[in-house]
């Protein structure tokens, strides 16, 4: 009697396990389901998950204190004594620097006469026209001197501003025979958001602090780790990284431990330590203090052309467009580009510095976009490499060129 009950009861428990299993089944299909049209909704297209990792791992989020495992951009900072910050090679994350910390050909240490070498300068628009069109300019330069080997040589980094184009083409401008500089945005936009309290000269402070891991809080570095930590348990295991709902659930928990950063974890000591070397009187009223920032703009732009001068090799200073100028936004760009308040601040940067183009190689570009409706745009201020933009900024820059050298 009792083995028959025995039998009975575990055939039972096996059925209750197997319709659990069977149930728990069907719910995950139906949440990879729901979460498969969520994303379908939110990106307009179907994107896999590797397609979406790799995304999250090239993508320039800085500011938004994004902290994912290899090749993000705060993961690949280093100090340098005289530029601030600028690339570090990890080759485990595919992510690589020439001798100078930078994306692209090494950098030599004489010009030869052989070649014709052209440095690209500025920010992280810069190293976006360097990386999407660095052959393209090389060939417009290879047409113009057929006897030479060009080479393009990037010398811009994202968060960069002014002086640092001006570092580089002091410490590298005997080497080369032209140099590009594409700016103009990060030079007004951080002291905009900063209300012109520090100097014209102060660094992008994400980058800053990110090169001198000592500016970071413990929490800091927790929430980096946790949030590296996820990111590997999706990206790095067979089954979960074709799961939009593991995606989900990582990058909730992710987005919600960034959040709490960025919300909290004010830059205290970099910031404190800034504001007392390069601090602005306090009695200067708004205006006095963008003047001021003007004034420091035009002073280094003269230094460059000077520089240029010295070295005898040609200079342009192209100001890049800005969402917030000229553009017929589509809709998708009205989605990303943000708070476009910074309109009249800009172009009020760009004519005080057009006024002074009779003695300074200033050339704007803010306009480029005025008559594309197409979507260029896919944040505030960078380019969809398979957009419009950067060929018609290289087109434009060989207009101009063309004119001017």
């Amino acid at each position: 009697m009792i083995a028959p009950m025995r039998k009975l009861m575990q055939y039972k428990g096996f059925r209750f396990l197997r319709i659990l299993i069977i149930n728990l089944l069907i719910l995950l299909c139906l949440m990879e389901l729901l979460f498969i049209g969520y994303y379908y909704v939110i990106d307009q297209a179907y994107v896999s998950v590797p397609d979406k990792l790799a995304s999250e791992k090239s993508s320039f989020d800085v500011e938004k204190q994004k902290t994912v495992a290899c090749n993000k951009h705060n993961n690949i900072l280093a100090p340098h004594p005289y530029l601030v910050f600028v690339h570090t090679s990890r080759p485990e994350c595919r992510s690589f620097s020439n001798n100078t910390g930078h994306r692209g050909p090494e950098v030599p240490l004489v010009r030869r006469p052989d070649y014709y070498t052209v440095m690209i300068l500025g920010g992280s628009v810069a190293n976006q026209i360097f990386q999407f069109k660095s052959e393209e300019i090389r060939a417009y330069f290879q047409e113009k001197y057929p006897g030479r080997q060009v080479v393009i040589l990037n010398g811009s980094l994202e968060g960069w501003k002014q002086p640092q184009q001006l570092f580089m083409l002091q410490m590298y401008g005997e080497v080369i025979d032209a140099a590009i500089s594409i700016e103009g945005f990060n030079e007004m936009i951080f002291n905009y958001r900063q209300g012109y309290q520090l100097r014209f000269d102060t660094p992008f402070i994400p980058g800053y602090r990110k090169a001198n891991p000592g500016f970071l809080s413990t929490r800091e570095r927790v929430v980096i780790d946790i949030s590296a930590w996820l990111f590997d348990v999706v990206n790095d295991n067979r089954v979960l990284r074709r799961s939009k709902a593991a995606y989900f659930i990582s990058d909730t928990l992710r987005s919600a431990l960034e959040h709490h950063i960025s919300d909290h974890e004010a830059p205290t000591d970099s910031l404190e330590h800034l504001s007392r070397i390069l601090p602005l009187p306090a009695e200067w009223g708004a205006e006095q203090k963008k003047q001021h920032a003007l004034e420091q703009y035009l002073k280094y732009l003269s230094l460059m052309n000077a520089t240029a001068k010295n070295f005898g090799i040609p200079l342009a200073v192209f100001l890049q467009p800005a969402p917030a100028l000229h553009k017929p936004l589509s809709s998708e760009e009205l989605n990303v580009v943000g708070d476009l308040a910074y309109r009249d601040d800009y172009q009020w940067f760009e004519q005080q510095l057009l006024a002074h183009k009779k003695n300074l190689p200033v050339i704007s570009m803010l306009d480029v976009f005025a008559s594309t409706p197409a979507t260029i745009y896919k944040d505030g201020i960078h380019y969809h490499k398979e957009s419009e933009g950067p060929t018609l900024i290289v087109n434009r820059i060989q207009q101009e060129l063309n004119r001017r050298w």
